[in-house]
């Protein structure tokens, strides 16, 4: 076998070996969101409703400035 076909040879099964971890990888994340613990949030902040949202516009106590920049 010449370098130049050990060479093809080699980077070959790297190929292979990187597609192989990237299908796992990819099978574990698919089977992560499907049988996720009932689709607990894992976020421990409290969830408003949009009435809440609405109901800031009567209040006088806030100031909020949103600077937006778009390139």
């Amino acid at each position: 076998m010449t370098q130049s076909e050990h060479r093809v040879r080699t980077r070959q099964k790297v190929l292979t070996l990187a597609a192989l971890i990237c299908t796992v990888a990819l099978i574990a994340a698919g089977f992560r969101i499907l049988f996720d613990t009932a689709g607990e949030s894992r976020d421990s902040r409290p969830r408003g409703a949009i009435e809440d949202v609405l109901a800031l516009r009567d209040r006088s106590d806030l100031n909020v400035l949103f600077i937006l920049v778009d390139t």
